[in-house]
Order: C-alpha cells, then sequence, then structure tokens
C-alpha cells in the first residue's frame, strides 16, 4: 500500500480539509517520529497505518477489501508488539481477536474485540499485566490512542473474568452460551503465535459452532437474531430521517454479515470446505457447493463492499466510530443516500428470503386448523394441496427432547415456509 507520505501536497491538503483526523496524526507522526517511549512507539505505528488507509479510501488507490486487510494486518501486528512489551507473549496465555479484526476485515474506526484464554484460572500479576497493556492501548493523551479495546465478546460478557481459563470458556459455552456467541465465534482468530491454547480453543470454536444436525430451535434462533440485532442496539430505522445507518438499517452491512454467517453455521458442520473467516470467501465457498445462488452471492459481495466503502469514508472524517450516512457526509468521492437506499432495498429482499423481514421475527401459524387453510388460499395454494397435503404435513410433530418448544419452533418454520413459497 502507498504510504500517506508520498501522495502530493495538493493530495494531503485535500485529505487535511475534509478529514480534522487525518491533519492531526500528520502533525502528531512527525513529531514523535524516532522516539525510544515504546508505548509512544506503538501510537505512531497506529497513526501511520491508519493515515496510509485513511488516503487509500479517500482517492481509491486500493480497494476497500484490501485495505482492510491491510489495517487488519497491522492492527495484529501492534498488538503483538503490545503483547511483547508486557510479557503476554510467553506461552501462559492466548490472545484472540474476533469481530471484524478477527476476519481480517476491521474498519477504520471500529472498537477491536479481544479476548483472553488461559491454560489454568489466571492469578492477579497476569491480570494486572493485562490490564496495563489494555490501558496503553486504550489510553488518550495529546499523542491520541491506538485502539479502543472492547472484552464484551468475552465467556460471559460483562460478568464473566477478564481472563477465562480453557476449562471456563468450554463450561460457559456448552451450558450457557447464545446463538449470537455461535456467530460470533465464527470470527475467532489467534493474535499471538506460537501459544500452545490456540489450537485448543479453535478446537473448542469448531465443535460449538459447527455440528452435523441442525433442529427447529437453531433456525427459528438464527433468524430471531436479525431483530435481537436491532433491539441490542436499542435501534429503530423507521425514526431515521435524510440519513442512513450503514451497519443496523435493513439491508445494510451487518444484514449481508447475518445472511451468510447464518448459511455457515447451517452448512458448516457437515461440510468442513466452507469453513472461512472473511465474509467474501464464506461467500465463495457457500456458492462453490450450491449452497447459494452464484448470482445472489455476486450481487451480495458487490454491495457489501460498497457499503463497507462507504462506512470508511464517514469514519475516516473524524476517526470515530460512526456508521451513520447523511446528507452532509454523502460525497462523489464516497456514495450518496439514494445509492445505498437502492443498494439496501435489493440486500434486504435478498436476505428477507431466508431470515425474514425484521418485523416478522413472532409471526406463526393460526392456531385453528380452518385459519391456516384460509391463510394458504390467500397465499395462491392449490385446493389440492390445502386439503389433502396440509393435514398430513400438519400430522408431523417434532423430535425433541423438549417438544412443546420445538412444536413450536416448527409452526414458526412452516408460517415462514408458505410466506416465502
Amino acid at each position: 500500500m502507498k504510504e500517506w507520505s508520498l501522495y502530493s501536497d495538493k493530495e494531503r491538503e485535500e485529505l487535511s480539509k475534509y478529514s480534522p483526523a487525518a491533519s492531526r496524526y500528520q502533525n502528531i507522526v512527525s513529531k514523535i517520529a524516532g522516539s525510544a517511549d515504546p508505548l509512544i512507539r506503538l501510537k505512531y505505528r497506529r497513526h501511520q497505518a491508519w493515515l496510509n488507509c485513511a488516503y487509500a479510501t479517500y482517492f481509491k488507490t486500493e480497494s476497500t477489501k484490501s485495505i482492510a486487510s491491510e489495517w487488519s494486518h497491522q492492527t495484529f501486528s501492534i498488538l503483538q508488539e503490545a503483547s511483547r512489551e508486557f510479557e503476554l507473549d510467553t506461552g501462559e496465555i492466548g490472545l484472540f481477536a474476533m469481530g471484524k479484526l478477527g476476519s481480517y476485515e476491521l474498519n477504520l474506526s471500529s472498537d477491536i474485540d479481544l479476548i483472553w484464554i488461559s491454560e489454568k484460572p489466571a492469578e492477579r500479576p497476569l491480570i494486572k499485566k493485562v490490564s496495563a497493556f489494555t490501558q496503553a492501548l486504550s489510553n488518550v493523551d495529546e499523542f491520541g490512542f491506538c485502539y479502543r479495546v472492547d472484552y464484551d465478546l468475552r465467556p460471559g460478557g460483562r460478568l464473566g473474568p477478564l481472563i477465562s481459563s480453557l476449562a471456563q470458556a468450554e463450561n460457559y459455552y456448552w451450558s450457557q452460551g447464545e446463538t449470537w456467541e455461535r456467530i460470533a465465534l465464527l470470527r475467532l482468530s489467534p493474535a499471538l503465535k506460537n501459544i500452545p491454547i490456540n489450537k485448543e480453543l479453535m478446537k473448542l470454536r469448531d465443535q460449538y459452532c459447527f455440528r452435523k444436525y441442525s433442529d427447529f430451535n437453531l433456525l427459528e434462533s438464527l433468524q430471531q437474531q436479525r431483530s435481537k440485532i436491532r433491539q441490542f442496539y436499542n435501534f429503530d430505522p423507521d425514526k431515521l430521517e435524510d440519513s442512513f445507518h450503514l451497519k443496523l438499517s435493513p439491508g445494510g452491512i451487518r444484514d449481508i454479515e447475518l445472511f451468510f454467517h447464518v448459511n455457515l453455521i447451517l452448512h458448516g458442520g457437515k461440510d468442513q470446505e466452507i469453513r472461512a473467516l472473511d465474509i467474501e470467501s464464506i461467500a465463495h465457498n457457500l456458492a462453490g457447493k450450491n449452497l447459494i445462488n452464484k448470482n445472489i452471492t455476486e450481487e451480495l459481495i458487490s454491495n457489501y463492499w460498497k457499503l463497507r466503502h462507504a462506512e470508511h469514508f464517514v469514519q475516516l472524517e473524524n476517526d470515530q466510530q460512526t456508521h451513520m450516512l447523511t446528507t452532509r457526509n454523502e460525497s462523489p468521492l464516497g456514495s450518496t443516500l439514494k445509492e445505498v437506499s437502492e443498494i439496501s432495498s435489493a440486500v434486504n429482499a435478498t436476505v428477507s428470503n431466508l431470515l425474514g423481514e425484521i418485523t416478522s421475527i413472532e409471526e406463526t401459524l393460526p392456531a385453528k386448523e380452518e385459519e391456516q387453510k384460509q391463510l394458504l388460499a390467500d397465499l395462491g395454494f392449490k385446493n389440492e394441496t390445502i386439503e389433502r397435503v396440509w393435514p398430513r404435513v400438519l400430522q408431523l410433530t417434532a423430535q425433541s427432547t423438549n417438544p412443546q418448544r420445538d412444536e413450536s419452533y416448527r409452526k414458526k418454520v412452516l408460517f415462514r415456509y408458505i410466506k416465502h413459497l
């Protein structure tokens, strides 16, 4: 990737006018270049890498995919240097990335999702080292900051230990883990190399995420994630005016990621060859096995990177974790609201075929058979199907240790199925 300092004076002036963050970081790196302080050196490396990616985004000298990959690799390298500085690379503990860093798709102003796993329960000296490591990366001073570090995806979330032992992690996932955690673990990556525990945790991840058999409970739970994500962020797209949330709006970035991650969970247990970290590889693997239509795959991936470019563009302005595209920050160099609206409409239609409409999560079959038959007639089913086939479908039951729960799931799945035929 082209070094930012190699852009012309005119180009540097142009970007500085759009991005106060770029102007600020250019001034900082000129002041701290050559510093012997290892913590200042971390910030110098971070700002240099960020500026390279910001210039590539603004002037489109690299693809958004390449920019996200480069930013991720530079971030992993900085994490490794910080780990060495705080003596956390000795092998007694493993550092793992999740989220977009874990899949090498980090955006320009994302937080970084990390978890620490040790062979045995961590003692206080080790916890103090991790705390110092975190402080060094997230501390804001006159030289800026390195990263916003987020440990909320660790086993147990905010209520769990900062450092989980492998046994604690295994016990948590198998006894309390939720569907969203299976999705999150798909992007788990070791940040430190040659650590013994890496292989053990990745094996646990594979066993937990990828299972040979699916059930109605899993499919229903996966479909619910689309609405649960919005509920978690207290996000209502109907309240947006003259703006678009690139991550959470229907047909946005999260919907495309969820579409491919759900398919990966459904099929990855039976076929290891489709497993991958990044969205594009997952998509092509699924399409290559004829599990997703190839034309749909290409359209979704193309739209994904268009939305990701817009995301990078709005974030490089102030190096803030924003996903809002508005009439104020849309630009000919980025994406317009009209263009994004057209993209999101197409994506929403495709994703809804698998995951259902966001507003229809709790819909299910009517309780009475006559009402069910009327629904089928309203949907255009033939009378023979309604009178002969449907009663036989209803006689089937979910084979489960919890039949009442899974029968409810079965009826919701049937409802979505007939609605989308």
